[in-house]
């Protein structure tokens, strides 16, 4: 017979179940990569991926985990909507036409 018999209760050997690494820290770093995309750019599509991507992490979130992170992607969130949504837009210099004589 093999080591690993079942019939032999003393040569049974239990392995520990694997830990699963959570993926909320690839959602935050995706989350703050569109963030700063939309910062950047000031594209609206990105700041709501980064709003999405930054919720479905908080709601999953440990509380052990580093506040840091979560309030800096917070903050770029917001400091992204306040440059989209409520910054002066720019004024386009329109040229005057002249009537023609």
């Amino acid at each position: 017979m093999y080591k690993g018999d079942a019939k032999r209760p003393k040569n049974i050997c239990f392995y520990p179940t694997p830990q699963i690494e959570d993926s909320t820290d690839l959602t935050q770093f995706i989350s703050m990569i569109f963030g700063i995309i939309s910062f950047i750019l000031k594209v609206k599509w990105g700041i709501w991926i980064s709003l999405i991507l930054f919720l479905s992490s908080w709601v999953n979130l440990k509380y052990n985990s580093d506040q840091k992170n979560i309030m800096m992607n917070f903050s770029l969130i917001i400091m992204g909507f306040f440059m989209i949504y409520l910054a002066p837009k720019p004024r386009q210099n329109i040229q005057p036409t002249q009537p023609k004589k």
